[in-house]
């Protein structure tokens, strides 16, 4: 069994992102993360109305809103 290697910016986690108001300006945590993006849309939805997807593109450390 042969396996198909993926090189680390082929890698997209998804995660539940909660929305807050930082001394800053508007900011969000990070709650949740995992590779499949439909268990994570249902998990925002479960944890708030507010909830929101963000992604990332691995070895990145930034995070960008997923269009809904």
């Amino acid at each position: 069994m042969s396996r198909v290697s993926q090189s680390p910016g082929d890698i997209v986690e998804f995660g539940v992102a909660i929305p807050f108001e930082d001394v800053d300006g508007p900011n969000v945590l990070i709650v949740q993360i995992g590779r499949n993006q439909k268990a994570i849309t249902e998990a925002a939805a479960q944890e708030s109305p507010t909830a929101l997807v963000y992604s990332r593109q691995l070895p990145s450390t930034v995070w960008t809103e997923v269009a809904a």
